[in-house]
């Protein structure tokens, strides 16, 4: 019985020590367990601090990256509240308000800051798209035009209104966002701006074309039918008359062809001015001759005032700046009623180192010119009205090519004008004093100081005119405002050396006057010059038969007057263009060898030195002008060539003839005749061994005038 006790107790001890194993095992598995939550809630715990460090680092960065987005972002981005308050903006919106900081838009309200910077107009506009895409929940695009406090100026925007919601029921606010579209606006006016001037430029040379092909056709039109009207013409008279219509026919058409040759030359910047030392009352009288018989057919008033102080010579380019006079006066001709006034005016309004700086003005009393029109006047191809041009004519390249040659004077050009008033047309021009401007204009030899002159006209400025003169050349000069008046002064003081008598005068005339001079003067020799603006045709028989030794056709030019009275008092005096006049035809002795290939012109020239008395033999081409050079070398006096003849040109015949041994030690002057009148054209004759230059079509008195200068 003790013995099961004890094997009792052993088998509970037994039982007990598995069962405390179990639980020793339970235990140790749970604490493994507890161990294994312990670490894993540790590794929980740091990975959620690693988490929180990683997104407090990655909101920092967004945080940065958005200052450096709202700090440099080209665009303008701001961000509103419902109440349109502004919450955030970028630093481009604070250039464009010129706001000191950020902090200073902060909850501000939309209207307070653009009131700033843009009117009330364009702030409740914007509002009211801002209220709209709140209210629809709907992006909304305009664009929009600033004004820039920072630049001070305008700005053209795009702009994006963006609705954004946070809390997922309603709109909290705006994202705006302004991109500047101002370089691409700029870019689309310039380039309808462009589209339009071409679109202009291409109407105005249709324009032009037309009325281009009027112009030259109506001259051709007329040249043709008066030759055949000139065939049929049985009496002398009449033909002369068709020839005479020919003539002014040919004449304009030369201008137009001229016009558009200039024209050319600016298309291709080839325009170019040869200045020479030249006398400018000389160039304007040549210049008024050109407009004197539209004057008189129009009855018109021209006067020309000329400031003493401008050089009696100056040097520049005496052929353009007369074109340029000539275009302006021909213009104010045209566009002025009969009987107006055109005044030319010149003063020297600068001078530095011999430079002097002129101004030239035309002013009219004609139709006059609307604001609009006065844009136009200077461009290619345009005319201030196509009906205008129509009911006036011209090709409306005359101002064009006036200023193009103003600008290479170094000067500019401008008109001031009213519709109805007449216009003034004034230009600048550099040129220099010329050497010869210090020299007298009257002759050696002769008393001046007893010279006695008068001068009777009607008009108070032409007699001012006079009076000025003389008084600078310090010579005594009464005047009288009419024939009666003029009686009573040699009455009272005694004859004159010579009378200046303006032909049409009231109560009394010039050619009375004159009559009644002449048979009361008690001198031999009375000198007396009739001034008129009247063909002097008209009046030549009766004015001579009434005494009148010269004329002189207004405008009246200070050296016209000098000439007269150098050439009738003067010792061995006699007019520069009476000299000319006499001498230029007689050329005993002389020789021209003409290289020409058609013979037309062959003709034409024959023709125009019909009556020189100069001996001209004639070569079809450049290789027969050699050849018969070749033949007699010292037998020319002179030889003309033309640039462009078949089998050799006459630049290869200027170069061949030039190296020929025979005239070594004896240089023929070679002249060349082109129709090309580009300077490299010129050039390209000087530099193979010709002398000087005749443009196509001729003109005697250049001809004339070479033929004097080469032949002596």
């Amino acid at each position: 019985m003790g013995e099961n006790n004890n094997n009792t107790e052993h088998n509970q001890l037994l039982e007990e020590n598995e069962r405390l194993r179990l639980e020793i095992k339970k235990l140790t598995r749970q604490l493994g367990l507890a161990n294994d939550n312990m670490i894993k809630y540790r590794n929980v715990t740091s990975a959620k601090e690693n988490l929180s460090a990683v997104i407090a680092a990655e909101k920092s960065m967004q945080e940065k990256q958005l200052q450096v987005i709202m700090e440099n972002s080209m665009d303008i981005i701001i961000l509103l509240d419902r109440s349109l308050c502004f919450l955030l903006s970028t630093l481009s919106f604070m250039w464009l308000a010129n706001a000191p900081s950020l902090g200073f838009l902060h909850k501000k309200t939309f209207r307070e800051i653009f009131s700033t910077f843009a009117d009330d107009e364009c702030i409740s506009h914007m509002e009211s798209i801002m209220l709209r895409a709140i209210e629809t929940n709907n992006i909304q695009s305009f664009e929009e035009r600033l004004f820039s406090a920072f630049t001070q100026d305008n700005h053209d925007f795009s702009i994006s209104v963006i609705p954004y919601d946070f809390s997922g029921e309603k709109n909290d606010g705006l994202l705006i966002i302004f991109h500047e579209i101002t370089e691409r606006i700029k870019m689309e006016n310039q380039i309808k701006k462009a589209l339009d001037e071409a679109m202009s430029a291409s109407k105005a040379k249709g324009d032009f074309l037309s009325n281009m092909s009027h112009e030259m056709r109506t001259p051709m039109n007329a040249i043709i039918g008066m030759t055949t009207i000139g065939k049929r013409a049985d009496n002398i008279s009449d033909k002369n008359l068709a020839l005479s219509k020919i003539g002014d026919a040919s004449s304009h058409l030369l201008g137009i062809i001229n016009d558009v040759l200039d024209m050319a030359k600016i298309e291709a910047d080839k325009l170019e001015l040869i200045p020479v030392e030249y006398s400018f009352e000389r160039m304007l009288q040549k210049a008024a001759t050109v407009i004197n018989y539209r004057v008189e057919e129009k009855q018109q008033s021209f006067t020309i005032n000329v400031d003493n102080s401008v050089p009696r010579f100056i040097i520049g380019d005496d052929q353009r700046l007369a074109q340029v006079i000539t275009n302006l006066l021909s213009n104010a001709v045209k566009f002025t009623h009969d009987g107006g006034s055109i005044n030319l005016n010149i003063t020297l309004i600068d001078e530095v180192d011999g430079e002097c700086l002129l101004q030239i003005e035309v002013i009219d009393t004609g139709i006059g010119i609307s604001p609009e029109n006065q844009s136009k006047l200077f461009r290619a191809f345009e005319q201030a009205d196509t009906g205008t041009s129509r009911e006036y004519g011209g090709t409306g390249l005359g101002l064009v090519i006036s200023k193009r040659i103003v600008e290479l004077m170094g000067g500019e050009i401008w008109v001031e004008s009213e519709l109805g008033k007449g216009s003034r047309f004034v230009f600048t021009a550099k040129a220099g004093r010329g050497v010869r401007s210090s020299q007298s204009l009257l002759l050696p030899g002769v008393n001046w100081g007893n010279v006695r002159i008068i001068a009777i006209d009607d008009q108070l400025e032409i007699r001012n005119q006079y009076i000025d003169l003389f008084n600078q050349l310090e010579i005594k000069c009464d005047v009288a405002s009419s024939g009666f008046e003029a009686l009573q002064i040699i009455d009272e003081y005694g004859e004159y050396d010579i009378y200046f008598i303006d032909w049409q005068m009231p109560e009394m005339d010039g050619i009375e006057l004159t009559r009644l001079i002449k048979t009361k003067s008690m001198k031999k020799q009375p000198v007396v010059i009739m001034i008129t603006a009247l063909d002097w045709d008209r009046i030549r028989d009766e004015a001579t038969r009434a005494g009148v030794d010269k004329h002189l056709l207004k405008p009246l030019f200070s050296s016209s007057i000098v000439d007269c009275v150098n050439e009738y008092l003067g010792v061995d005096s006699i007019r520069e263009d009476a000299t000319h006049a006499q001498d230029a035809s007689k050329f005993v002795g002389k020789s021209i060898l003409l290289a020409e290939d058609i013979e037309i012109n062959r003709e034409i020239l024959i023709a125009l030195l019909d009556g020189t008395e100069i001996v001209i033999d004639c070569a079809e081409n450049g290789e027969e002008a050699l050849e018969m050079v070749e033949a007699d070398p010292l037998k020319y006096d002179i030889i003309f060539m033309d640039m462009q003849m078949p089998k050799m040109d006459g630049l290869e015949a200027t170069r061949r003839i030039r190296a020929l041994p025979a005239l070594e030690d004896h240089r023929i002057p070679i002249i060349a005749m082109t129709a090309n009148v580009f300077k490299d054209d010129i050039e390209a004759c000087l530099e193979a061994g010709m002398d000087d230059h005749l443009g196509k079509p001729l003109d005697i008195v250049r001809v004339i005038d070479i033929l004097h200068q080469y032949l002596g």
